[in-house]
């Protein structure tokens, strides 16, 4: 088993959790039933992916969770994408979060190729 806390793809998996639920307190009250519950459960679904598939010993194992923390990465830019078309003033924490969120793809991206070439 590895210990998933020391990984810096699932420490910049946790910091995007926090600065998710940020945006979402500066949402409003509409949005709070329907969007920001996938937001959260989008950004939640990052690093705890990354945690379940460091229980596995197989590589391969590991690399679908990883695959499926890179979807949350994805459906998160997405809900992303659609809060940056509404009305809504999130300052500089939208910015932040889509830069965040670019590099924890990287992060993900790196580990699943270190992960491959270790199994070679």
């Amino acid at each position: 088993m590895r210990n998933f806390k020391k990984l810096p793809v699932w420490q910049k998996g946790m910091d995007i959790v926090t600065m998710t639920y940020q945006l979402s307190d500066s949402l409003t009250e509409l949005l709070k039933y329907r969007l920001i519950d996938q937001l959260q459960q989008a950004a939640v679904s990052i690093p705890s992916n990354i945690a379940i598939g460091s229980s596995h010993e197989n590589d391969n194992d590991y690399r679908a969770f990883l695959k499926v923390s890179l979807g949350a990465c994805f459906q998160l830019e997405t809900l992303l994408l659609v809060i940056g078309k509404l009305p809504f003033e999130t300052g500089d924490m939208l910015k932040q979060l889509f830069e965040a969120v670019e590099e924890e793809k990287r992060l993900l991206m790196d580990f699943m190729r270190q992960l491959i070439l270790r199994g070679a």
